[in-house]
């Protein structure tokens, strides 16, 4: 396949440092194997000798993952600290403001959202969902509700208000936005498949997709739930 071959596509970077991409309403980003992080202006594109458009927003080593949820950008540091980004500040010489610190929870090992909702993943299984406003104060970190404590949890996704969770068996639950963990239990979650072959789930849109071990990929009607004969 050559260059002329797929139209339809324009060069906005090239850089090989390139690791994580992360996009939503509020804008498109990228991370480098470094920790840079890069917000994308939405108008330059590559040129013979360079590739305008972009402003260094923070440049941590410790940063490990991004995700654009909820208007704004997270990011997830190797400790397990969670940042969000103000949407606006850019690095100067002395440092990269603009970042609030939202948690600081060492067991933190996945960060997941959408336009309506931000959760965390702990290594455990814990799962907690963002109020959306709070921030650390010292070393403590409210605003944050639990709503899943699963050993079996092995994947978050999410995209707009929806959250899903794949266990290592599988299975994919749906969360309906609402339940929190009682002292008894976790309500809020419907199952929605309970394929062993499961490897990968997606959220894109108002759309789920799923990839099984052999390759196939299917896509989610958005309203059917298990029954007793099957999903």
């Amino acid at each position: 396949m050559t260059p002329s071959a797929c139209p339809g596509w324009t060069e906005i970077d090239r850089n090989p440092r390139t690791a994580i991409i992360a996009g939503g309403s509020n804008g498109f980003y990228q991370m480098h194997a470094d920790g840079r992080i890069w917000k994308y202006d939405g108008l330059g594109s590559c040129t013979a000798t360079a590739c305008p458009g972009w402003t260094l927003i923070d440049q941590n080593s410790s940063s490990r993952q991004i995700v654009a949820a909820r208007g704004t950008l997270f990011q997830r540091h190797a400790d397990g600290r969670i940042w969000r980004y103000d949407g606006q500040s850019s690095c100067i010489p002395a440092g990269c403001p603009g970042w609030a610190q939202i948690d600081n929870n060492p067991r933190t090992v996945a960060i997941a959202g959408g336009s309506d909702g931000f959760y965390q993943l702990h290594a455990s299984g814990g799962m907690f969902k963002y109020d959306g406003v709070s921030s650390c104060v010292g070393s403590s970190c409210g605003g944050w509700g639990e709503i899943d404590h699963n050993p079996r949890t092995v994947e978050i996704v999410a995209s707009g208000g929806t959250l899903l969770q794949r266990h290592v068996d599988g299975r994919i639950w749906k969360y309906d936005g609402q339940g929190f963990c009682t002292p008894t239990a976790c309500p809020g979650w419907l199952p929605i498949d309970a394929n062993p072959r499961t490897v990968e789930i997606v959220a894109a849109g108002s759309a789920i997709f799923q990839r099984h071990v052999d390759g196939r990929i299917f896509k989610y009607d958005g309203q059917s739930y298990c029954i007793a004969g099957g999903c």
